[in-house]
């Protein structure tokens, strides 16, 4: 069952050493915050290895989708953009349209501080684009590595297609011509 979902256990090795660096960095992060500003704090440096772990969500992301579409290819011939961004909203607009609608009414009732802005820019995966800081917009300050990962998702297979029409055309134009000056 493993096998054929495509399930690489060595990946789990590589998602819990960045779920640590990033709880690492909050952990460490938090207290300090009020403090750091303007100072550096010997906890920063542990701290910015949550950084490092945000990168490495990134570069699994990246290479897991990668995989998947090209194994798509592969199978069925034809990268299915419609498929694509189906299994997408389905595994990330649920859980984030339900924290969003809480965090909304906590907002709109002045139970949480929530200005609009921020809320709207994570409802729009634009969050990494909003000018306020993630510590200032603290509820929804994690959508920004969300929106980064929706930005990838949305080009990244279009990006995939074309190399792949563009690798066809030009192992055709090669055959043309091997043939051609082999005749």
């Amino acid at each position: 069952m493993k096998a054929q979902s495509g399930y690489i256990p060595t990946l789990d090795g590589w998602r819990a050493i960045a779920i640590l660096g990033v709880i690492i960095s909050h952990v460490i992060n938090y207290p300090y915050d009020s403090i750091r500003a303007g100072t550096y704090h010997s906890a920063s440096a542990i701290a910015d290895f949550g950084a490092g772990g945000v990168e490495v969500f990134f570069c699994l992301s990246g290479f897991l989708i990668t995989r998947r579409l090209l194994e798509e290819e592969r199978v069925l011939g034809a990268i299915s953009l419609p498929r694509f961004y189906i299994r997408l909203g389905f595994r990330i607009l649920p859980a984030a349209l339900v924290y969003l609608a809480i965090t909304g009414c906590l907002g709109l009732f002045r139970i949480i501080p929530l200005a609009a802005g921020e809320w709207f820019s994570s409802l729009f995966f634009l969050r990494n684009y909003y000018a306020v800081s993630v510590s200032a917009g603290w509820y929804t300050g994690h959508f920004w590595s969300l929106a980064i990962e929706e930005h990838f998702y949305l080009f990244w297979p279009l990006m995939l297609m074309l190399v792949a029409r563009l690798r066809l055309r030009m192992l055709a134009a090669v055959a043309v011509v091997g043939i051609a000056s082999f005749v």
